[in-house]
């Protein structure tokens, strides 16, 4: 059986996106995803600072061969 999750995306700012016109003003908005995973699922997110390995190239070049 599959369950159904609501939640509001928001931007880099945490804010949630203008309304569609054909929303109801009345209609109470839906939480973000970090308030739905916790309302609905029971798991938190925390955010945390961790070291994390990045690979970088800084240039790369390609040279055709002959088939």
């Amino acid at each position: 059986m599959m369950q159904k999750y609501d939640f509001t995306p928001t931007d880099a700012n945490g804010q949630p996106p203008l309304a569609p016109a054909d929303k109801p003003e009345d209609q109470e908005p839906a939480p973000d995803l970090f308030e739905a995973l916790q309302s609905q699922l029971g798991l938190k997110l925390e955010r945390k600072r961790v070291p994390v390995e990045v690979f970088v190239v800084d240039q790369m070049k390609w040279t055709p061969t002959a088939n």
